[in-house]
C-alpha cells in the first residue's frame, strides 16, 4: 500500500471518529436543549457539535485529495498532523502515524495509457 493511501486511512478513520464524537454532541445538545439542567447550558454541547463536525469534513476532504495525489493533500496532512500531536493519547497517535506516511513525497500516479507504452 502507498503512502497516500495509508494517510488517507488515516484521514478517513479519524473523520468518522469525528462524525461519531459529532452525534454524541448533538444528542447531549438536544437533551440539554429539550430537558435543561438548572445550572448548565446547551451552548458547550452545541460548539462541540461544530467543532467536530467540521473536523468531519476537513479530514474526510483531505483523505480524498490524498487518494487522488493532489498538490495540497500532503501539506494539508502535515499541518493537521502536527496540529493533533498535543491532543493525547488517540489524536496523538494518528498524527505520528500520519506525519510517519506524509512526510516524505508521494509517488505520482502513472496514467494507464503511459503505463504500457501507449502514447
Amino acid at each position: 500500500m502507498e503512502r497516500n493511501e495509508k494517510v488517507a486511512r488515516a484521514h478517513r478513520t479519524v473523520a468518522w471518529i469525528s462524525l461519531v464524537a459529532a452525534g454524541l454532541f448533538l444528542a447531549l445538545f438536544i437533551k440539554e436543549f429539550f430537558f435543561p439542567a438548572a445550572d448548565s447550558s446547551p451552548r458547550g454541547p452545541f460548539t462541540l457539535f461544530l467543532i467536530f463536525t467540521a473536523f468531519f469534513y476537513l479530514h474526510r476532504s483531505i483523505a480524498r485529495a490524498a487518494l487522488e495525489l493532489k498538490s495540497w493533500a500532503r501539506v494539508a496532512s502535515i499541518t493537521t498532523a502536527i496540529l493533533m500531536l498535543p491532543l493525547f493519547p488517540i489524536w496523538m497517535g494518528f498524527g505520528v502515524y500520519i506525519l510517519r506516511y506524509a512526510f516524505r513525497p508521494w509517488a505520482q500516479a502513472i496514467p494507464l495509457d503511459t503505463a504500457h507504452g501507449h502514447e
